[in-house]
């Protein structure tokens, strides 16, 4: 995949570990058999994405896109140790706003 920003959104329940947890994968590289720019089976290779941000799509407590859910987001994401290459970029995904 070549995106040059990848979004990933919380769980169902609202909880933010999921799409934290997929923002770790999508920045390793990854190796594994698919379909090659020729169409035939390959071994395709990636060297990973750290272009990566959560999108907050509500829950099933309701929607998580106030003032409040955004500024909890981005101080939980801060806390997070350099290491996890996680950033304060955070998206609300408008499709689920009444």
């Amino acid at each position: 995949i070549n995106a040059e920003y990848m979004g990933f959104k919380n769980g169902t329940s609202g909880d933010l570990q999921i799409a934290i947890d997929a923002i770790q994968a999508a920045r390793s590289p990854h190796c594994f058999i698919g379909v090659g720019k020729q169409g035939l089976a390959s071994v395709v290779h990636t060297t990973g994405n750290e272009n990566c941000h959560i999108i907050l799509r509500g829950g099933s407590n309701g929607p998580n896109y106030s003032a409040a859910h955004v500024v909890a987001a981005t101080e939980k994401l801060a806390t997070l140790p350099p290491s996890m290459g996680v950033s304060c970029r955070v998206m609300i995904d408008c499709s689920h706003v009444l």
